[in-house]
C-alpha cells in the first residue's frame, strides 16, 4: 500500500535476473545438492551442519552413515540417542520435505516434531521413499541463539543475504528475517502464519515486519505467539552473518547474485 509496484519484481521476472546473473549454468547442480554444497563450504573453512546419516534407498556401498533400504532407515528412526534430528531432502529448496523431530515415541511407534506433532514412523518413511530419490539428510539439530528462542521458542528464525559481486567485490545487496510461528517448524515465508522482517544492511536492525495467511499481507510489530517484539529488534550476531555472507560469495565468483 502506498508504494509504486513497478519497483518491484515477482518469482518469473526475479528467475529471469537470477539467471542473466548467473550465466553458468554447469554451476547449478553444485549449489543445488547439499552434499556437494557441505563439501564446497567446509575446506573453505566454513561451519557446516554435521550429518548424521543419508537415506538413499538400494544405493551405495555400506558405510556408518549410509542407511540402504527401509529396514535400515526404521533402525535408524527408532534409536532415541540421534535426537534431536532434522531431516531434508538433498535437492529440494523452500523447507518441502523437511523435519523436525525431537525423539521417538516408542508406545505409539511415531516421531515427535518440535511442534509436539506426532508422525507414525511408517508415514514418514514411506514419505521419504517416495519422494527423497536423490537423498534424504539426517543432520543434528542446532538450538537457536537464546533471543530468538524468547522470540518464537526452539526454532531457527534465519536471514537471507542476497549478495551481489561487481568489479570482483561482493556487496550485500538485501536482507530480511525469516520468523516461523504458529505450529510451522520451518521459517519459510510461503507458510501460512510466518513472520517476515525486512531489515536494515548498516545494523541488521528490523524496519518491517509481515505476515500472511495466505490470503493477505499484515504489518504487525510483535511475535502472535509470544508478544517478543520483532520490530526495531537487531538480529544477534549480525557482523558475522554479513561477513559470512561476504566471505561465501568470493568462492563462488561464477555464481554473481547469490542468496544465503
Amino acid at each position: 500500500r502506498g508504494v509504486d509496484k513497478k519497483a518491484f519484481v515477482g518469482l518469473k521476472a526475479s528467475q529471469k535476473i537470477w539467471l542473466k546473473a548467473n550465466y553458468r549454468v554447469d554451476a547449478f547442480g553444485l549449489v543445488n545438492n547439499k552434499i556437494a554444497c557441505d563439501l564446497l563450504f567446509g575446506v573453505h573453512g566454513f561451519p557446516i551442519m554435521p550429518t548424521v546419516a543419508l537415506f538413499r534407498d538400494q544405493i551405495g556401498r555400506p558405510c556408518p552413515f549410509l542407511l540402504r533400504d527401509e529396514q535400515e532407515l526404521r533402525a535408524f528412526l527408532t534409536e532415541n540417542e540421534h535426537y534431536p534430528l532434522f531431516g531434508k531432502p538433498v535437492s529440494e529448496h523452500r523447507s518441502i520435505g523437511t523435519a523436525s523431530l525431537e525423539r521417538y515415541d516408542g508406545a505409539q511407534d511415531r516421531l515427535i516434531t518440535t511442534t509436539q506433532q506426532g508422525i507414525p514412523v511408517d508415514v514418514f518413511i514411506s514419505y521419504v521413499k517416495t519422494h527423497a530419490s536423490s537423498g534424504y539428510l539426517f543432520q543434528k539439530r542446532v538450538n537457536p541463539h537464546a533471543a530468538v528462542r524468547e522470540m518464537c521458542g526452539p526454532r531457527l528464525a534465519t536471514v537471507r543475504l542476497l549478495t551481489i559481486v561487481a568489479d570482483g567485490a561482493p556487496k550485500l545487496l538485501r536482507a530480511c528475517w525469516k520468523i516461523p510461528a504458529g505450529m510451522n517448524a520451518a521459517d519459510n515465508f510461503w507458510r501460512p502464519g510466518n513472520l517476515l522482517a525486512q531489515l536494515d544492511l548498516a545494523s541488521g536492525r528490523g524496519l518491517r515486519v509481515s505476515r500472511s495467511d495466505g490470503s493477505r499481507f499484515d504489518e504487525v510489530a510483535n511475535h502472535p505467539d509470544t508478544g517478543v517484539r520483532i520490530l526495531g529488534t537487531t538480529v544477534p550476531n549480525w557482523p558475522e552473518i554479513v561477513r559470512l555472507a561476504l566471505d561465501g560469495a568470493k568462492i563462488g565468483e561464477e555464481m554473481p547474485l547469490v542468496g544465503w
